[in-house]
């Protein structure tokens, strides 16, 4: 289900893309609409593309965004095993973690494989990077937007 937004309510989200990210990929001339699928994750979709989740109040960049926009967030790679698992969604369990940048609990984060460094899913730490080193089991990471979920779908890739 999606609503197109009017021009004041795009800006407001331009400012916050823009604070966020330093740089927004869209304009109050794009056709922008705020849909939310099945699972009641609200994303925005500009001129038909799914570019952006809005998850807890914070604008965070979809796959799409993060493979053709240039948009980042702090990186967790994981061993090719976790490959199967995080392609259905699957949290992400510590044990399949080989390397991470440094990011606070709650941040959302990038989730790429060890062997080509490609984007698979974007979850949120539910602990501090510092903290991983102290783990050795057990979920660290809540999915919220993987490779072939429906937002991915609703995405053509470069």
């Amino acid at each position: 289900m999606c609503r197109v937004l009017r021009g004041s309510e795009i800006k407001r989200y331009i400012n916050q893309i823009e604070h966020r990210y330093g740089s927004c990929l869209f304009s109050k001339k794009d056709n922008v609409e705020l849909c939310e699928n099945k699972k009641g994750t609200k994303f925005l979709k500009v001129n038909g593309t799914a570019k952006f989740i809005l998850a807890d109040d914070i604008i965070i960049p979809t796959l799409n965004a993060i493979i053709n926009d240039n948009f980042t967030l702090p990186k967790v790679v994981v061993d090719m095993g976790t490959i199967p698992y995080l392609t259905k969604g699957a949290d992400v369990m510590r044990p399949g973690i080989v390397k991470w940048d440094s990011f606070n609990k709650n941040d959302y984060v990038l989730i790429t494989d060890e062997n080509h460094d490609k984007p698979l899913a974007i979850g949120y730490a539910m602990f501090d990077s510092k903290e991983f080193n102290t783990i050795d089991k057990g979920k660290v990471i809540k999915t919220i937007h993987y490779v072939g979920d429906d937002i991915w779908q609703l995405t053509p890739t470069k």
